[in-house]
């Protein structure tokens, strides 16, 4: 897939200069939006490659379940911290985004098969989707000094973007908060009127700036659908 870098680039300073006009205008405080709803299961994620050497045959990747609280439609249906997600309804899986296009798509209360591999055995469970809730939003900052960063000259793998130090963007919308965690539970006692957000991608220019993302408002266990 070839990206016209100059395109891209001059896109991402027009959106910069347009943000900071509107709010040097003050119309950047929009009023609240609606909620909206998606698939959720729960847990925290990542693709790996490398497996144990009892594992035959091995998928070219699978997703590792690093973290999973226990009032989450995965928990409830059986999975647990440490198992190798290999298929989702039959179909493999071997990239986080398409892991997370999937759960967000369905609707809750749907009944989704889950293949796993655990403990040297493949592990089945029907994990009833659940309901997340959220709000579209963003950030727009300005900085001083500019922004610095790496450079990134290429997109890849599951975290695409494009850094020229001073310019460029991020993608990370295969990240999820998990609100029964214990590190969420414990920052809610500390801010009960915290709004966690999930940071779908940011661009930046210099010293300015954007991310768009979701506000999370609500994670529920649902029931099955009839």
């Amino acid at each position: 897939m070839k990206i016209k870098i100059m395109p891209l680039l001059r896109s991402v300073a027009n959106l910069c200069l347009v943000s900071a006009l509107c709010l040097a205008a003050g119309c950047g405080t929009p009023k609240e939006k609606p909620l909206q709803s998606r698939g959720w299961v729960g847990g925290q994620v990542t693709v790996v490659r490398d497996y144990p050497k009892s594992m035959i045959p091995r998928p070219k990747a699978a997703i590792l379940l690093t973290a999973l609280a226990t009032n989450t439609p995965a928990a409830v249906a059986g999975l647990r911290e440490g198992d190798l997600i290999l298929a989702l309804d039959q179909r493999p899986v071997e990239k986080l985004r398409d892991f997370r296009r999937k759960i967000d798509s369905l609707v809750p209360g749907t009944s989704l098969p889950v293949t796993a591999w655990r403990d040297g055995k493949i592990v089945d469970c029907t994990v009833v989707v659940g309901r997340e809730t959220y709000r579209e939003g963003g950030n727009f900052t300005i900085f001083f000094p500019g922004i610095v960063g790496q450079w990134n000259l290429w997109p890849h793998g599951d975290y695409p973007g494009l850094s020229l130090v001073a310019l460029g963007y991020q993608r990370n919308d295969t990240h999820r908060l998990e609100l029964g965690s214990v590190e969420r539970q414990y920052h809610l006692k500390c801010n009960p009127k915290d709004t966690p957000y999930t940071e779908d991608y940011r661009i930046w220019l210099a010293f300015m700036e954007l991310s768009k993302g979701k506000r999370i408002a609500a994670q529920q266990l649902v029931d099955a659908a009839k």
